[in-house]
């Protein structure tokens, strides 16, 4: 719609403006200032297409990863379940803020589909784990493991007789 207003407007202004030497020749006018009305309108879908094109990569360039993850006592297991074939070298392991090795099961370095990445959580209360894929964050949990007071080791007692 707006290509169309841009055409009307530019055949008016053409018209009365700059084709002033073909006033007798109207069909000559109206060619020409048809012919530069499609001319810009071309020139400029071209930059409209440009701008759509590089917002549509910017969308989908971000990995959209979601790995299945299964904690047990003392480790994590983090399950490909994409069809897709990953570096290790594109995935980076931080635990409590220290960037840990990451080894596959097979020990190609590819995280193949199917395969899982099994992680030793260190010997803290409390411990942050995040992965990362092509520095975008898809994997962040932080694991905090229940500490036993004295109090909670034996029920409490009371002395009815004292009553």
């Amino acid at each position: 719609m707006r290509n169309l207003a841009a055409i009307v407007i530019s055949y008016k202004y053409l018209s009365h403006t700059i084709f002033p030497m073909f006033a007798n020749d109207k069909g000559i006018v109206n060619v020409l200032a048809i012919l530069i009305a499609i001319a810009i309108s071309i020139a400029l879908s071209g930059s409209f297409i440009q701008i759509s094109s590089s917002l549509a990569e910017s969308m989908i360039s971000k990995p959209n990863l979601n790995p299945y993850v299964t904690v047990t006592k003392g480790s994590i297991r983090i399950y490909n379940q994409y069809p897709l074939h990953i570096s290790l070298k594109d995935l980076k392991l931080v635990i409590n803020g220290n960037v840990t090795g990451i080894k596959d099961e097979n020990g190609n370095g590819i995280w193949d589909p199917g395969e899982y990445i099994t992680i030793t959580l260190p010997n803290a209360s409390v411990v942050e784990v995040e992965l990362t894929y092509k520095n975008s964050q898809i994997y962040h949990a932080i694991f905090v493991k229940p500490e036993v007071l004295e109090s909670d080791k034996s029920f409490p007692t009371l002395n009815v007789a004292s009553a």
